[in-house]
């Protein structure tokens, strides 16, 4: 079985969305607008509201239309 195996990586826990945003505030607009544009809906929410309105307007800049006018 999977378990006994030793040396596997085991699936890393999805972060925090205090540990996410620190992470996306660290990278460059086009990064963390690649970022959350791969996040689920309901994450993608929490994650942007927790960010700042001028970093949040950085990011915008760099995501699809759809993606801004859905945020």
């Amino acid at each position: 079985v999977w378990r006994d195996v030793e040396g596997l990586p085991r699936r890393a826990e999805p972060l925090g969305a205090t540990h996410l945003v620190h992470a996306l505030n660290e990278r460059r607009p086009a990064a963390a607008a690649t970022m959350i544009h791969d996040l689920p809906l309901a994450r993608r929410a929490a994650v942007v509201g927790a960010l700042d309105d001028e970093r949040l307007a950085d990011v915008l800049e760099e995501m699809p239309d759809e993606d801004q006018v859905e945020i």
